[in-house]
């Protein structure tokens, strides 16, 4: 069971704001905000935006495609990177229980 804060941090994060904004919001640091984050899958949109870049879209053609702006899908495509590491462990921990 997740903690009320991690929750939160999560269903904010899946929202689209960003660990500043979540932060702020909650009233916690930025490195709580970070840590409650780690091992969360990645939002379908987020997803999408991973698997377009991934097949050699530039961040232009990312956003005309999605008609948001460049400046969001670079801020999309930095968080992937960011939520990366913790999206395999995340696989590896639930593979691990599966098991």
């Amino acid at each position: 069971m997740l903690s009320e804060t991690r929750e939160a941090v999560v269903r904010l994060n899946r929202e689209g704001l960003n660990p500043m904004e979540i932060a702020e919001r909650l009233g916690i640091s930025t490195q709580e905000v970070a840590w409650n984050l780690r091992g969360v899958v990645l939002t379908p949109r987020q997803a999408e935006i991973q698997r377009l870049h991934r097949q050699g879209m530039s961040v232009r053609r990312i956003a005309a495609a999605t008609g948001l702006s460049t400046q969001k899908v670079s801020a999309i495509l930095a968080r992937v990177r960011a939520l990366e590491p913790f999206e395999e462990m995340e696989r590896e921990r639930l593979q691990d229980d599966a098991d």
